[in-house]
């Protein structure tokens, strides 16, 4: 029997943590990575991520939500992954 295994660029995964919400003392982060010079060109992909921290009375950081996945099909363009980060959070 033979396992057939889908292409790369049709799974789709993503993380989810807490709920974004408008907070005066928060700060929002984008970040993306991966592309052509992955390593393992079979898994050639690219990556986006959206943090929010808050800071509580004593300049400790405190996570209120984040969210990452992979951008949809095979787009392998950093600058288009940090650009679906900052939609994703519009």
């Amino acid at each position: 029997m033979t396992t057939i295994h889908p292409p790369a660029e049709s799974i789709q995964l993503s993380i989810s943590f807490g709920s974004f919400s408008i907070c005066p003392n928060s700060t929002y982060a984008v970040d993306g990575s991966g592309g052509l010079y992955t390593s393992d060109k079979r898994l050639r992909r690219c990556g986006w991520a959206v943090v929010q921290v808050s800071w509580d009375t004593h300049d400790m950081p405190r996570i209120i939500a984040a969210r990452a996945g992979n951008l949809p099909k095979a787009v392998l363009s950093i600058s288009k992954a940090e650009v679906f980060a900052v939609l994703y959070l519009l």
